[in-house]
């Protein structure tokens, strides 16, 4: 999920973006997986197709990004001082998520709300997204992240309802970050077979 809409074309950028992106969509598929698996779960007839079609689709970007790692390896990792700037950004950001994401799963296993965990994680990761948009320098974002942000903020509503089976509210929680993750794979498999034409173009 990081990509920025303008990558440089410096020769010497490309193996340390081109290493930074290869792995990621296989991240991004494990994700949209924690999220679909409630689907076959609460909803066991077309939930489960739905299900089995994202597992298809997280084993044709995990066998995409397993080739991109591969290739990356040509390419020589050279820091660079854009690349620099976005990991310290993207380290504060991931360190203050993360760390709310933890806070709000134990709290709320704790006092044995449970039904509420998945809505309240979602919300949080769907929050991170909004701050790609000027980390990345990039417009996605401002698709995907309200899409999860939805669903996530619909998943709280019905998490407070309290004839709704927590399978349900897990279920649809699940919808909005499935679909953002997934779309994110798709997104940095893009990326990375753009950049990588231009760092195999002579300068």
């Amino acid at each position: 999920m990081i990509l920025p809409e303008t990558t440089t074309t410096a020769s010497e950028e490309h193996g340390s973006a081109l290493r930074t992106l290869a792995p990621l969509p296989i991240i991004q598929a494990f994700f949209m997986l924690v999220y679909a698996v409630w689907w076959s779960l609460a909803w066991p007839g077309w939930g489960t197709a739905a299900f089995a079609l994202a597992v298809i689709y997280a084993i044709v970007v995990a066998i995409l990004s397993v080739r991109n790692i591969r290739h990356s390896r040509q390419f020589e990792n050279i820091p660079t001082e854009d690349g620099r700037r976005i990991g310290r950004q993207m380290g504060m950001l991931m360190g203050i998520t993360y760390g709310l994401v933890w806070i709000a799963i134990l709290t709320l296993a704790l006092t044995g709300q449970f039904r509420w965990i998945l809505p309240a994680v979602a919300t949080l990761i769907a929050l991170h997204f909004f701050p790609f948009v000027r980390i990345f320098d990039r417009k996605i974002d401002y698709l995907l992240a309200p899409i999860a942000l939805t669903f996530a903020l619909v998943g709280l509503w019905l998490a407070a309802q309290s004839t709704i089976d927590w399978l349900v509210v897990f279920a649809v929680t699940g919808i909005g970050g499935a679909l953002a993750t997934g779309v994110y794979a798709g997104y940095i498999l893009h990326g990375y077979s753009q950049l990588a034409s231009q760092a195999e173009q002579p300068e």
